[in-house]
């Protein structure tokens, strides 16, 4: 992917922005879970849902792969 440079810093702010704020939201959702919910159960229900999510990426990235061949 290329991004113009006109919106260069724009977009890698928004980005770091999201992820920053991705630890303190997940503090916030996984650590009274894990007061629930075992967290050997959390890490893998967390695994077992990752998996999904990686075949599609995955699969986009390879077919993009086989597009642009």
């Amino acid at each position: 992917m290329t991004i113009q440079k006109n919106i260069h810093t724009p977009t890698f702010g928004l980005l770091t922005a999201f992820s920053t704020f991705g630890t303190p939201l997940g503090m916030a959702v996984f650590g009274p879970l894990c007061d629930v919910i075992a967290v050997q159960a959390v890490f893998v229900i967390g695994g077992l849902l990752t998996l999904p999510v990686a075949v599609w990426v995955l699969h986009g990235a390879l077919a993009r792969q086989t597009v642009i061949q």
